[in-house]
């Protein structure tokens, strides 16, 4: 009877306390020493910290939010959705093997601190002119006019670095200039040798420093491994209105 619900919830206790101290080491090998306001802030694993608010497909459907966003853009296959995810710990974004599948504005919470973008992939080979020509314009519109807008991370394949398609686009942000922008090149531990690693970073820290309203810090990460994650997640937490308690 009560003897036994009493076993059970201590057991449970015990496994919580022990997935709430583990659980982001289990899943990220390689996060290394997490800060204790970092493991606040993405709390334990599989409760959901990023909630789906709504997907827009012309400008009238973005939402009027009070709470500063950050947007994530990058060509199709960057792993842009899987970075989403690792970053808030869950499997809520959804990502596809067929790369253009994001064909709108997506809007997420984060712990209800900070909104995020997840936009279009540009570059994709899956759509008619007419759909990349509509994307591009939703696009546009949203970084011209989007006042609460903190940041515009642009992932990049750190395999490939950046391809013509990713330079124009970064080219486009700084001309545009309503937020400051920063590369974050995904699946490094994809790249077989540390030489070929390094020559893309360079290549790609070289570029930005050219660029007015560049962040000249290039992130490097693995969405897969969790490396690089927390860095990030603490650039997201000095964005958000995120405050200790």
């Amino acid at each position: 009877g009560s003897r036994f619900k009493r076993t059970v919830s201590d057991a449970k206790d015990k496994v919580d306390e022990f997935d709430s101290k583990f659980s982001l080491l289990t899943r990220y090998s390689n996060y290394g020493t997490l800060d204790d306001s970092v493991k606040n802030f993405l709390g334990r694993r599989g409760v959901t910290k990023i909630r789906f608010v709504l997907s827009a497909h012309i400008p009238e459907q973005i939402p009027d939010i009070s709470i500063p966003e950050v947007a994530f853009a990058g060509r199709s296959n960057v792993g842009k959705s899987s970075l989403l995810n690792a970053l808030g710990l869950t499997t809520i974004v959804r990502s596809s093997n067929t790369p253009g599948l994001t064909q709108s504005l997506n809007f997420y919470r984060l712990r209800e601190v900070l909104s995020m973008c997840d936009l279009p992939g540009y570059g994709f080979a899956y759509a008619s002119d007419n759909k990349i020509q509509s994307w591009a314009k939703l696009s546009d519109h949203y970084f011209r006019t989007r006042s609460i807008l903190k940041r515009v991370f642009v992932v990049l394949d750190a395999r490939h670095g950046t391809l013509d398609k990713d330079e124009d686009f970064l080219r486009k942000l700084s001309e545009i200039g309503n937020a400051p922008f920063q590369v974050v090149m995904n699946k490094a531990d994809l790249v077989v040798k540390p030489e070929d690693l390094a020559r893309q970073y360079q290549r790609v820290k070289d570029l930005v420093a050219t660029l007015p309203g560049a962040v000249k810090e290039v992130r490097m990460v693995s969405s897969k491994t969790g490396a690089g994650i927390s860095e990030l997640v603490e650039e997201l937490m000095a964005m958000s209105d995120w405050k200790e308690l």
